[in-house]
């Protein structure tokens, strides 16, 4: 077994039988690592947190619902006074966002 300073020296100085003896477990590597990464991915619900704000009476709540809706992700929505509880939850949401003024009003957190 070659050690990593062996394999970065062969790498980095073009040792192409080298190379060649590890092309194929780098493959089988990258497959297995994106197989992987596609199971876990397949195996959580897709979830959005969107958070808005109070600004004109809610008017930017909506924003992000029709597209969210499209994809068929579940969503959930946070004013911004709630970020503390949204942030106890960020572990169960793919995706957060922020509508237009978000922000805009009570950010005094």
């Amino acid at each position: 077994m070659r050690s990593c300073a062996d394999l970065w020296y062969n790498v980095r100085h073009g040792n192409n039988d080298y190379m060649r003896q590890i092309i194929p477990y780098f493959v089988v590597f990258v497959a297995l690592a994106l197989s992987a990464g596609r199971m876990a991915h397949a195996a959580l619900p897709e979830r959005a947190a969107v958070v808005y704000s109070e600004w004109s009476n809610h008017v930017f709540a909506n924003e992000y619902d029709k597209h969210l809706k499209q994809l068929g992700w579940a969503f959930d929505k946070y004013e911004n006074v709630r970020l503390p509880e949204l942030s106890g939850k960020l572990g169960g949401y793919n995706l957060v966002i922020a509508t237009s003024v978000a922000n805009y009003t009570k950010n005094e957190m």
